[in-house]
């Protein structure tokens, strides 16, 4: 920019010579005046050179203008004068660009931050006021857990016997007990606990109670207990030192000693467990379990033990009885009550039930009793399949010919293995049956044979 300035400026005191040069020549004055004139001339055109250049400076915004200072000319020596001739044109001025300054960019104020809502006031928490010297501060007392024992109500209970403090005698309906309560066993005493469902316990024999919301738990110290539950119920389990029992819908006996616990199982299934084992009982199989906790793998149970349950048992149950005045799955001939054995196979006349249910289960001890007749004497044999053996058991017998009903009882251990290669004894008690049928006579016989009712029981040991 300052060269564009320079060569401006030339330009410009180029044109204020040639106009010197005309008034020189125009006006004639005196010689002494003349470089007077000439010099205020010079004065007011670098004046006005000077404003020319400051009007043309375009300011920047970013750094301060910058003032430029030139040295006044020195006045030059006039030649000589020539004589005034035809007046030259006069030349142009150039015209100079004025440019406007561009303003500075605006800056956007720093829009107002909204004011903070004023803090709701705390109210002041109340300061505990200071004990009095002579009082010590109150320590809060600690709020009572008050603890209810479990209760249960036995139906009945018949015998002599104390619980807890109090005797008792005779029949007691609705008996609460709670637990931890112990009931001490002056002679048998019986525990009703629903149908079907009874606990024997030997005299001076110790219990504890421990009922609990769908179980009733019976700990023996000393003693013997004998339970039976068939019937439906809440479960039952009994505890001694060396072992727990959990039955299974059985009848079984306990035998509680200083140094072991004997089991014994009549019926159904019962697992015995301790601290360093378990055992699982069938019917027909006993266990034991030392102080320490180890529990003897099964064994045949001994009845004997079971000597003092006699008298306040029934002699024998019944596990199956069919008298055939309803129809049922039998193949034979169902007439009045009495069934007709039909020809089969291998026989002059069956009378045969197979179910998908068990019929009935082996006893420990019990008999089959048949009551029929024939008008033929022949052979005959009852006979009865274990599934879990897959083994067919039998016993054979002869029926005589007559018009008048004959009872035939047979044992079970009379019925053997007809395949004695699977299974060598007799069946196991607790086996369930499926499948039971009379056969008698021949193929080729052309006898009849007639059955009233069968009956299988259970005999108590």
């Amino acid at each position: 920019m300052r060269d564009e300035l320079e060569r401006r400026l030339d330009a410009f005191y180029r044109g204020l010579d040639d106009s010197a040069r005309r008034v020189e020549g125009r006006w004639q004055r005196p010689a002494r005046k003349l470089p007077w004139a000439i010099a205020g001339g010079l004065a007011a055109a670098a004046a006005a050179a000077v404003l020319i250049v400051l009007s043309l400076r375009r300011p920047e915004p970013s750094a301060p203008p910058i003032e430029i200072v030139r040295p006044a000319p020195r006045p030059r020596p006039l030649p000589a004068i020539p004589m005034p001739g035809p007046e030259a044109p006069k030349p142009e001025e150039p015209k100079v660009p004025v440019v406007a300054p561009v303003p500075p960019l605006p800056v956007k104020p720093p829009e107002p931050s909204a004011p903070k809502p004023p803090e709701p006031l705390r109210p002041e928490e109340p300061r505990p006021t200071p004990p009095a010297p002579s009082e010590e501060p109150k320590k809060p007392e600690p709020k009572r857990t008050v603890l209810e024992r479990a209760t249960a109500t036995i139906r009945e209970v018949e015998g002599s016997f104390e619980l807890g403090d109090k005797p008792l005698r005779g029949k007691q309906k609705d008996l609460s007990v709670a637990a931890g309560d112990r009931l001490r066993a002056a002679t048998v005493v019986k525990l009703t606990l629903g149908d079907d469902r009874f606990v024997l316990l030997s005299p001076r024999t110790v219990v504890e109670f421990r009922p609990e919301e769908k179980r009733l738990t019976l700990g023996i110290e000393l003693g013997d207990l004998h339970a039976e539950l068939i019937g439906p119920g809440p479960e039952v389990r009994v505890a001694t030192k060396a072992c727990e029992v959990h039955p299974i819908g059985t009848v079984f006996t306990v035998r509680a000693e200083e140094k072991r616990s004997t089991v014994i199982v009549e019926r159904g299934r019962v697992e015995v467990r301790g601290a360093k084992g378990k055992s699982a009982l069938r019917a027909g199989e006993s266990a034991f379990a030392t102080e320490d906790g180890t529990v003897s793998p099964p064994f045949a149970a001994d009845g004997r033990l079971l000597a003092w349950t006699k008298p306040h048992r029934p002699a024998e149950s019944t596990l199956f009885f069919e008298d055939f005045t309803k129809p049922g799955a039998w193949k034979a001939e169902l007439e009045k009550g009495v069934a007709k054995g039909v020809p089969s196979t291998g026989a002059a006349a069956v009378v045969q039930l197979e179910t998908d249910k068990p019929i009935f289960e082996v006893p420990l001890r019990g008999q089959i009793q048949i009551v029929c007749r024939a008008d033929r004497a022949s052979r005959m044999y009852v006979q009865f399949f274990v599934r879990d053996l897959r083994v067919n058991f039998r016993k054979e017998m002869t029926i005589l010919k007559g018009p008048a009903w004959r009872t035939v009882t047979l044992d079970f251990d009379d019925l053997l293995p007809m395949d004695k290669l699977k299974f060598p004894g007799r069946a196991p008690a607790g086996s369930a049956v499926y499948d039971f049928g009379l056969y008698y006579g021949e193929e080729a016989e052309k006898g009849s044979f007639w059955v009233d009712s069968i009956k299988v029981v259970e005999a108590r040991p």
